[in-house]
This record gives C-alpha cells, sequence and structure tokens, in this order.
C-alpha cells in the first residue's frame, strides 16, 4: 500500500538546501523589519525525499489551525506573512505580538499535545549579538522533540542543516563537523564535468555518490585528530604540528579515503588542525587560519619533490612536478591556499542564486584560475574549465 510519504516529486539535496537558503532569507528580512515582534516559522517534519503531496497539505492547513486556536485562547495575536507551497513542503511565516519565549512555550505544547504535532516544526526566532536564533527547548530544560519513526531526539540533525554557515558547537568542536560537511557538499553538487556527482561518476565508473559519501563519513575520526592535534599544539615551529597529522592522513587514504578523498585529506586535514590553533587565540580570523597553514608547510615542495626523479615519481603531481615545475597542491599549501582566499571565497561571497548554483559556479571559477593535477591528466575536463573562463570573461551564470 503507498503512503503518504511515497506520493509526490522526490526532492534532490540541492532543492532542499535552496529552500534553506531561502527561508532563511526571509527569516532575516522579517526579524530586521517587524522587530521586537516575535517570528514564528512553521513546517512539517516530513522523512524521506518527497516532502509535499495533497494529503501533507491538508494536515499542514489542519495544524496551522490548531496553532492558531491554542495562540487565541493565550490571547496572543499573529499576522501570517508569508504562506508557501512549494515541492520542498508547506512553510508559514508569522509575526507574533508576544516576548519569543512565551511563543515558544506555547510552541512546545502545540508540538507536544497536538494529535499531529510531533510532524510539525515551529521555529521560534529571536535575536542574540546581531544574530538570529531559533530558540530551543534546552533554553527553557524542556524535553527534546522526538522523531515519530525512531523515537530519538531530532534536534541533531535539524541543527546542522539550520546552522549552515555558523558554528554548531563552541570553540573548535565544530571543525570535524564542518569538514564532513564541506566532503558532502563537494559531491553533492551537479553537474560536475570529470567528477563524480548524483548523477554521473564522470571518468571514475567504480565510484558512485554513495561511494563518496560512505568514505567522507569514515573520516571523521580523521579530522577529530586533526583538531586535537591542533589543539594541543604548543610548540613554536609549527611545521612539527603538520608533521604530527600526516601520519594520521596517511592512514586515512589507505583504509576508506584512498584515491576518493585523497586530496581533501591533505588539505582539509591541513585546515582544521590550523583553525583549532587559531580558535585559540583572542580574535582569530580567517586571514590567521591560512597565515597558519603556510606556516605549517613551510618547505614542504621542496621537502616531499626536490629529490624526485623518473623513477622514483609514481603519482600524477610528482611527473608533473619533474616535467612542468609545478607543485600542484602542496605548493597551493605553501601560499596559504591562495586560490581559496583570493578568487573561491571572494567569488561565493557576491554569487546569487541557489547554493547548487553558487558552489557549481565557484568549482569553475577555482578550476580555471588553477593547474590541478587531475585535471591535467584529464585534458578534456581541464580545456572545459579553461573554456568557461573565458567564455565568461571572469562572470560565470
Amino acid at each position: 500500500m503507498t503512503t503518504i510519504f511515497e506520493t509526490g516529486a522526490p526532492q534532490t539535496i540541492a532543492q532542499v538546501l535552496a529552500n534553506k537558503d531561502a527561508c532563511a532569507a526571509l527569516q532575516a528580512q522579517l526579524v530586521a523589519t517587524k522587530a521586537p515582534a516575535t517570528i514564528v516559522v512553521a513546517k512539517l517534519n516530513i522523512p524521506g525525499l518527497i516532502k509535499a503531496n495533497q494529503t501533507l497539505s491538508r494536515v499542514f492547513t489542519a495544524g496551522m489551525a490548531a496553532w492558531q486556536n491554542r495562540l487565541a485562547t493565550a490571547d496572543v495575536s499573529q499576522t501570517i506573512s508569508a504562506d508557501w507551497d512549494q515541492p520542498t513542503g508547506r512553510e508559514q511565516f508569522e509575526v507574533v505580538a508576544e516576548s519569543a519565549a512565551v511563543v515558544k512555550r506555547l510552541a512546545v505544547q502545540f508540538e507536544d499535545q497536538f494529535t499531529l504535532g510531533r510532524l510539525f516544526d515551529l521555529d521560534v526566532l529571536t535575536v542574540q549579538d546581531g544574530q538570529v536564533k531559533p530558540l530551543s527547548r534546552s533554553d527553557f530544560d524542556l524535553p527534546v522533540q522526538t522523531c515519530f519513526i525512531c523515537g530519538r531526539p531530532m534536534c541533531a540533525f535539524k541543527n546542522f542543516l539550520r546552522r549552515r554557515g555558523r558554528p554548531m558547537l563552541k570553540g573548535d568542536q565544530q571543525l570535524p563537523a564542518l569538514a564532513l560537511r564541506a566532503l558532502l557538499y563537494e559531491v553533492s553538487v551537479t553537474p560536475k564535468p570529470g567528477l563524480v556527482d548524483p548523477t554521473d561518476p564522470g571518468p571514475h565508473p567504480d565510484m558512485t555518490v554513495f561511494t563518496f559519501i560512505d568514505s567522507a563519513v569514515s573520516l571523521q575520526p580523521y579530522f577529530e585528530q586533526c583538531r586535537q592535534a591542533g589543539h594541543d599544539f604548543e610548540g613554536a615551529d609549527l611545521r612539527q604540528l603538520f608533521q604530527q597529522i600526516r601520519p594520521a592522513g596517511v592512514q586515512a587514504e589507505a583504509t576508506r579515503g584512498g584515491n576518493t578523498h585523497k586530496g581533501a585529506i591533505f588539505s582539509l586535514g591541513i585546515l582544521v588542525a590550523a583553525s583549532a590553533v587559531v580558535l585559540r587565540q583572542a580574535q582569530p580570523t580567517i586571514a590567521a587560519v591560512f597565515q597558519t597553514v603556510k606556516a605549517m608547510v613551510r618547505g614542504l615542495v621542496h621537502h616531499d619533490l626536490g629529490a624526485l626523479n623518473r623513477q622514483t615519481a609514481q603519482t600524477a603531481g610528482e611527473r608533473q612536478y619533474l616535467k612542468y615545475g609545478q607543485g600542484g597542491i602542496r605548493a597551493e599549501a605553501e601560499a596559504g591556499y591562495p586560490t581559496v582566499v583570493n578568487v573561491g571565497l571572494p567569488f561565493l561571497r557576491e554569487r546569487r542564486g541557489t547554493i547548487n548554483q553558487r558552489l557549481l559556479d565557484m568549482l569553475l571559477m577555482i578550476a580555471s584560475h588553477t593547474s590541478d593535477s587531475n585535471l591535467v591528466k584529464r585534458a578534456k575536463p581541464l580545456r572545459f574549465y579553461r573554456g568557461c573562463k573565458h567564455r565568461h570573461s571572469g562572470t560565470l551564470t
């Protein structure tokens, strides 16, 4: 028998994340223009890839009527600012004339007592330190909302998606999760010529998107090792920190990372360790992270590649160093990842559109400004990326 969770159009990860970007933008606009009123965002917690159909829409309508009755009973007035009915699900944005603390308690009562309350998620927003912050049940020592399928707390995954771009945990504890998220974002972006994405393995017939997901998840202990090493490092020569994490990276490659995430193991491991060092400072900055990276890998190209010859060169990067003098990712790291700092990050900040569009555009821009050994080895993808640069003259669409 077909259930309500099997009827409708499946949504991609990119579509769900794009919807979250649009939702966050509207939330910020409402908080900025309607303060000191409280903002409530109501939506359904639906498992799987299908988020909308006629039955779920009726459920949402019934729930919102019950929620409005609860507010009226408490003598609290509200105005509906927006009611979205999209393939990613129904969402309602409300401006409530009451304190966020009072509204949050009413929302918790609704989620716990309404017949279908466990299907609903009512985010109550406030502003702390200039940032929009959803109040959580833990702020009021209330029991967490549980999944109606498995009975486990729902907060972990919701917070993971909700807080993209902001620290999820205090201090450097966020770093392994951020590194893992970067890997999952990378493989989710589509279409990527010459690279594995959700619809095409490209030149890697032995790999799929699930291969990459399995590999990414397996690397979280490695990222934790890098975080801990950076957190504990007390020496004056940061090259010693790199030598501490390098064996862990080799081990990560030998287990699940392998060729799937070889480059990411190198770069993200360094960045996680460097970030852990910088986050111990009184005023940590992104610039300080990349300066720390440069100090960690100073002299790396000469150390690793200086003694190579045709007999000892094994990887594409090593052979290209002998033939063209290109230091590859080692040289990029030794320079403090200038392609990321000067090209990728500024370009990403300026782009508009869905997160998939923005990340894909950034990939093309970075590829058109660098000589990646993997792209050099595969001439057609390299010509494609270079062509994008010339066709768009630095502005991708």
